[in-house]
């Protein structure tokens, strides 16, 4: 079984009236890690079968810092960002299918009383998969935007586009393990009552 023995500080505060802070930093050091690498896995073609290893010893840390932002009456702002640093003790490598790098941005804007817009962009960094090779998988960018409308005080509508510049997985290439899912349309309905 994992064990880790982790250190935490974070903080979370109101610094005006309009802008809300989180930050967070954290240190974990852990024996016997669970976690998969493309060294264990075999592979049918394209499909690789992951098997669990135990990593003897390894040490992560880093933080992220998330803001909320109401920029006016119409116009609320959010963004966060994560690093993280990973070490396996035992191979003096990183750990696999950790990023170092995450990011989002966000709008939430209210276009008048009945319709809302809400962009989203997402960036992850390259992250490692085989440590004996020392392979890579790509960094990737997102952007989804999603519309609102309030047909009637019970009668909601939406439509939205997941990952608009269709940024998606190269399933011939074994190292890349950016999203599955490639450009996606979606429209819907909710009612409360």
């Amino acid at each position: 079984p994992e064990t880790s023995t982790s250190y935490q500080i974070g903080y979370q505060g109101q610094l005006s009236d309009t802008v809300n802070l989180t930050v967070n930093g954290f240190y974990n050091e852990i024996d016997d890690l669970i976690q998969t690498d493309e060294d264990n896995a075999s592979f049918e073609g394209n499909i690789a079968i992951y098997k669990y290893m135990n990593v003897d010893s390894a040490k992560t840390y880093g933080g992220d810092i998330g803001i909320d932002w109401q920029v006016d009456e119409r116009a609320k702002l959010q963004a966060s960002y994560a690093y993280l640093k990973t070490h396996n003790n035992v191979t003096d490598t990183e750990l696999t299918y950790k990023p170092n790098h995450k990011a989002m941005l966000a709008l939430d804007y209210q276009l008048n009383d009945k319709l809302q817009l809400i962009p989203r962009l997402n960036y992850e960094s390259k992250q490692l998969i085989s440590t004996s090779e020392q392979a890579y998988s790509p960094s990737w960018w997102t952007l989804d935007s999603k519309l609102n409308y309030d047909a009637t005080a019970n009668l909601s509508l939406y439509a939205a586009i997941n990952n608009i510049f269709d940024v998606q997985r190269d399933i011939t290439d074994t190292s890349d393990y950016r999203p599955i899912d490639n450009r996606e349309w979606l429209l819907g309905a909710s009612y409360h009552w």
